[in-house]
């Protein structure tokens, strides 16, 4: 006969989900409450492109991992006279915790396949993102769709691959674009971009140039502070302004999250739902 103790269920409940369950003598509950958060995990899975989805699930894997806390403490507390169960050994405390400690890591790994978080670094594509956003990327969305003007899309930069950077699409494979002072032209029309912002009437121009295949045109919203494909070169200094689809890591969805406290921005969505057409 062994007591349960209170501290030693809430320790092992920190370390594992349903853990300090275990230890107390209740696994259905234990079982029951991990089961609870790896549907969360799925939930978030299926649902990141809706804000409102991935706070619930925040929320949810919170609230699971106190009550778990809760539940193992209360149940510790009752157990004065305890007998010991065939679980009840420090080796199968061990193994259900590599067991599920693994299981997580690869729930997030997996995870990290169709979304991933990231910060604004630059005023580059102001006024839609401001220094300090936060904002989430679908990383899975160009498995099934093909880049469209008007996507907000993260991607490795020419000039440095090592680095992310955040740029609108623009114009796609087979378009002809332009650049002329504060006009985007494509296929020689005119097209009306009310995302775009100059802070100098427009510095860097560009001369007319098809795109190739599976390669996009990529331009920052705050255009005479952004270096994108206007200024893209190769290592021989040769002007290289397309972007490989191959490089764009994912379409931007939304804000998530301010550092500056400017909670109105929280749920921005940051890319068109309609493709840019030109007039």
């Amino acid at each position: 006969m062994k007591p349960r103790k209170r501290i030693i269920a809430f320790l092992l409940s920190i370390f594992s989900v349903g853990l300090g369950q275990l230890y107390a003598g209740e696994p259905k509950k234990g079982f029951l409450l991990m089961g609870l958060q790896y549907l969360v995990f799925a939930v978030l899975l299926v649902g990141y492109p809706w804000i409102w989805v991935m706070y619930a699930c925040i929320l949810l894997g919170l609230l699971i991992f106190l009550i778990n806390l809760v539940l193992a403490v209360r149940a510790a507390g009752g157990k004065k006279s305890y007998q010991l169960a065939p679980y009840n050994r420090w080796y199968v405390y061990l193994l259900y915790f590599l067991i599920f400690s693994m299981l997580i890591p690869s729930a997030i790994d997996v995870r990290g396949s169709y979304f991933e978080a990231f910060k604004s670094p630059s005023s580059s594509m102001s006024p839609l993102l401001k220094v300090g956003d936060h904002f989430l990327v679908d990383k899975s969305w160009y498995w099934t769709h093909q880049p469209q003007r008007g996507d907000v899309v993260v991607f490795r930069s020419p000039n440095d691959p090592g680095i992310n950077v955040i740029k609108r699409i623009v114009a796609t494979a087979g378009d002809t674009v332009e650049v002329k002072g504060t006009k985007l032209l494509l296929n020689g029309r005119e097209t009306l971009e009310p995302y775009a912002f100059y802070l100098d009437g427009g510095v860097k121009d560009f001369a007319s140039m098809k795109v190739p295949d599976n390669h996009v045109f990529m331009l920052g919203d705050n255009r005479d502070a952004s270096k994108d494909s206007r200024y893209y070169v190769d290592n021989a200094g040769e002007i290289q302004p397309f972007v490989p689809v191959e490089s764009i890591s994912g379409k931007a969805l939304y804000i998530y999250y301010n550092g500056a406290g400017q909670h109105d921005r929280i749920g921005m969505k940051l890319s068109l739902e309609k493709p840019l057409i030109p007039n």
